[in-house]
């Protein structure tokens, strides 16, 4: 039994939740990012500064969304992960509680 993984199935399903919560706002972030550095630069700031600030901060911007995508991709496949594992605990506790012994004698 050393070698043997748990899961407590619940737990995980709200850790995930929380993920995607953090997800979903590193979205709204980045967006409000974009947004807030197109109006600077293009409503109070204008020339070489501007455009040089506006590509930096926007490169930084891709760069996080691109992150945050890496990341919600990783989250899905933890999720399937967990059904999976879950489906096949089920099916293997529904499968020992179709029968049982009693000395040599089976019940179902």
């Amino acid at each position: 039994m050393g070698n043997t993984v748990g899961i407590k199935y619940q737990e995980a399903e709200v850790e995930i939740e929380r993920i995607e919560k953090a997800i979903e706002d590193l979205y709204t972030n980045v967006e409000l990012i974009d947004k807030n550095t197109n109006g600077i630069s293009k409503d109070t700031w204008v020339g070489k500064d501007a455009d040089a600030y506006q590509e930096k901060i926007l490169g930084y911007s891709d760069k996080l969304k691109k992150q945050t995508d890496s990341f919600k991709e990783l989250v899905e496949k933890l999720k399937d992960v967990v059904a999976e594992f879950k489906a096949e605990e089920e099916k293997s506790a529904t499968k020992m509680s179709g029968e049982f012994s009693y000395g040599n004698e089976y019940y179902v």
